[in-house]
């Protein structure tokens, strides 16, 4: 089982991620986990599925980002942005 989180930037907006150990693996196309949602079930696979093909290149530090020492976010576990692509 994987943890996925959203995240946001002042300057590059909201992303989804993968917790992997101290660091977060953010997600190439889904912006939200609620795009990475909609698409796993376009395209008939789960979940983890679904954002394990997506992971990007970018790694970010979740203690950084987790007490505040970094511009990136966190948002709430799951939401419906407006914009989820």
């Amino acid at each position: 089982m994987i943890r996925l989180v959203q995240i946001s930037h002042p300057d590059e907006g909201r992303r989804a991620a993968v917790v992997d150990g101290g660091r977060l693996r953010t997600l190439g196309a889904h912006r939200s986990i609620h795009a990475c949602a909609v698409a796993a079930i376009a395209h008939g696979t789960e979940l983890e599925a679904e954002a394990l093909s997506e992971l990007g290149s970018e790694s970010l530090s979740y203690d950084e980002i987790y007490h505040g020492r970094s511009p990136w976010r966190l948002l709430p576990a799951f939401d419906h942005p407006v914009d989820t692509a």
